[in-house]
């Protein structure tokens, strides 16, 4: 409570500004608003003035924020002079407001289909029931370790998280660190707590902040923050507790899209290399011969033989093979191009596909693949080397999408063999049987025309 002195104080300031706005101090007066407004922030009348000032000045951003928070205020003090039953009958309303605010809260957490949903999502929804204007995810773990990080704001806010916001909030959370409920603080630009720091509030624009860690089974993986840059809405009892469920369905969210994507990764991914296997590379390879078909660019297949494999395991031993495979594996995923997948088809082949690329130009790709691997791999001492057969799809529309595959993959197989037979250690290309229009539609495709491919 303010004593007399403090409201003497305050009245005489605003008749000296009253008569500053008379002679069109416009600059003076909304600086000195300001200020009560910071000292006072519950101080209708100085709210209300400087909402007009802001307004007949063209801040129409200010103008609007401080509606809000006059809004909130009246709304507040209407509250608090109600008759007993009426507040009685005014709290089962919120109780029931707020339930409903909880449930909806988490069906969307549930509701996303992958980690950026999740997130988005929820950012969205929590920044409209908490009326916050930020809302920041930092993805860690226990050690302190970060893991990447997620940002949402409301029209007309700016982001802020950069390293110099990312190393204050990892050092204002480490000072909390493990909460029982969350950290907040209702003012931070006056907090004493968060003085080292008052500037970069200030440049932000942070007046309150309130974080929760993202806690799975004992575990943290991170972070939740929420930012208000206009203090017009004072967080609740209720409204902290909505924040706290909110952090604990959206760590356990996070957890089961990790999980699904790990089962995902075993279902898609040989465990010896890490790169796909057979099933999604003929899945794959579906989809870029039906895009191929459509928009009538080339496809090739690269099928990769190591040369006399089985006398490696038989001279040096199983563990000798499979180093040389994951080897193999790494070199294929880091020397072929963006766009092209990757896949190890069974025991020493692999395959590569590479949409919208001429044979001709892949020929020239995997000879020199070959000689790397020449003069990369060994096995005590002995160079290790590969075959290769290509073939280039043809995407005859008489033709299924599946006989189109099985025809590419017996073509590059006979090639791969041919080469074997040649005495190993080298290419052995074909070109399929094209139509003669596909060819001159695809040499005519220019830079612009080509699709946008995944980075694989």
């Amino acid at each position: 409570m303010s004593s007399v002195f403090e409201e003497t104080q305050v009245c005489d300031a605003m008749v000296e500004i009253e008569l500053l706005l008379k002679y069109r101090n416009y600059a003076e007066a909304t600086r000195r608003l300001e200020r009560i407004c910071i000292e006072r922030p519950d101080y209708l009348p100085a709210k209300e003035l400087l909402q007009e000032v802001c307004r007949l000045t063209g801040l129409s951003k200010r103008s609007q924020d401080l509606q809000k928070e006059i809004q909130a205020i009246s709304e507040q003090r209407a509250k608090e002079k109600l008759s007993a039953g009426a507040r009685e009958e005014y709290s089962r309303i919120e109780k029931r407001q707020f339930a409903e605010k909880v449930d909806r809260v988490i069906r969307i957490i549930y509701q996303g289909r992958n980690l950026g949903e999740v997130l988005t999502n929820t950012a969205t929804e929590l920044l409209e029931v908490l009326k916050g204007d930020r809302c920041i995810v930092i993805m860690g773990d226990e050690s302190g370790a970060t893991r990447g990080n997620f940002e949402y704001c409301t029209r007309g806010v700016t982001r802020c998280l950069d390293k110099v916001m990312t190393d204050f909030l990892l050092v204002w959370l480490g000072q909390n660190a493990p909460p029982e409920t969350p950290v907040l603080s209702r003012n931070c630009q006056t907090d004493p707590v968060l003085a080292p720091h008052r500037r970069l509030l200030q440049e932000h624009a942070i007046h309150t902040m309130m974080a929760y860690p993202l806690v799975y089974k004992s575990s943290a993986t991170g972070w939740l923050v929420i930012q208000q840059c206009v203090p017009y809405y004072a967080w609740s009892e209720g409204d902290v507790t909505l924040f706290s469920a909110t952090c604990g369905h959206m760590a356990t969210a996070i957890q089961n899209l990790r999980s699904m994507n790990a089962l995902q990764d075993l279902a898609f991914k040989d465990s010896l290399t890490g790169l796909y296997n057979r099933h999604f590379l003929q899945e794959r390879l579906l989809v870029e011969l039906d895009n191929a078909r459509r928009r009538q660019y080339p496809v090739t297949l690269a099928v990769i033989d190591i040369d006399r494999f089985k006398s490696i395991n038989d001279t040096h031993g199983h563990p000798a093979g499979d180093s040389v495979l994951r080897r193999l594996g790494f070199l294929l995923r880091t020397n072929v191009r963006k766009g092209c997948v990757v896949a190890r088809w069974g025991g020493e082949e692999f395959l590569v596909v590479f949409p919208n690329m001429e044979l001709t130009t892949v020929v020239l790709i995997m000879d020199r693949f070959r000689q790397k691997v020449a003069q990369t791999l060994e096995v005590r001492g002995h160079s290790v080397t590969i075959s290769v057969g290509l073939a280039q799809a043809n995407v005859d529309h008489n033709l299924t999408v599946e006989q189109i595959q099985a025809d590419l993959i017996r073509e590059a197989d006979n090639k791969l063999y041919a080469a074997k037979r040649s005495g190993r250690n080298q290419v052995n290309p074909s070109v399929l049987r094209v139509p003669l229009e596909s060819r001159l539609e695809n040499s005519a495709l220019g830079t612009n025309d080509q699709p946008v491919l995944a980075n694989e």
